[in-house]
């Protein structure tokens, strides 16, 4: 009787393979033969599910941003406020470690997208639903009275995102400069939401 493959599973386990490689080599490593190599697998098994490198970037990176929300999702429902919800993104899209596979895959599928309409699109829906999730607490933090209004809260949305993207690339090629405590207190920094005045209450 034929072995019954649970492809999902299967592709999952692929796709710990190909985080493994990204993260420790690099893109210029991620091949169908030194994939399939590296898991012990047969290429026309890989080619099974993935036909190229880009559809592998393109899973690793769709890997990570799900690994990402799952910690997001289980923490924010503990959360007592908006600033504490806040924190929560910036903290969780942050490397949590030296090396951290998920920040290097970030990088690298940062760079890939330019030249890849597919992943470009698969960019900005992450994205939009990350500035989603920042909009919301940034809105709840107000509404309690944690930070005064912004003016122009879609800019203060977009520079919590950037400047958690900015930090991300720090930490990850510089990580020996940030011990926890000096990490910590830049976290804090974004989310008292840069432009926005946290009332003395909140602090």
């Amino acid at each position: 009787m034929p072995k019954i493959v649970d492809h999902d599973e299967k592709r999952r386990e692929i796709g710990q393979v190909i985080l493994r490689v990204m993260g420790r080599d690099g893109l210029g490593a991620l091949t169908i033969r030194g994939i399939a190599r590296e898991g012990g697998f047969s290429s026309g098994v890989l080619a099974h599910y993935f036909t190229n490198k880009e559809e592998m970037v393109q899973f690793a990176f769709e890997t990570v941003a799900e690994m990402a929300f799952e910690r997001i999702h289980a923490k924010l429902g503990d959360a007592k406020s908006g600033l504490e919800k806040l924190r929560i993104l910036v903290e969780e899209l942050l490397p949590r470690h030296e090396d951290d596979i998920e920040s290097i895959v970030a990088i690298a599928f940062w760079g890939t997208s330019l030249h890849d309409a597919a992943l470009l699109q698969q960019f900005h829906d992450r994205y939009e639903n990350w500035r989603n999730h920042v909009r919301e607490a940034l809105t709840e933090a107000v509404a309690n009275g944690e930070i005064e209004r912004p003016v122009h809260i879609e800019d203060e949305v977009d520079l919590i995102v950037s400047a958690t993207d900015g930090l991300l690339v720090s930490l990850t090629l510089d990580p020996k400069r940030f011990s926890k405590v000096r990490k910590a207190r830049l976290i804090a920094r974004i989310v008292s939401g840069l432009s926005s005045k946290v009332v003395e209450a909140a602090r």
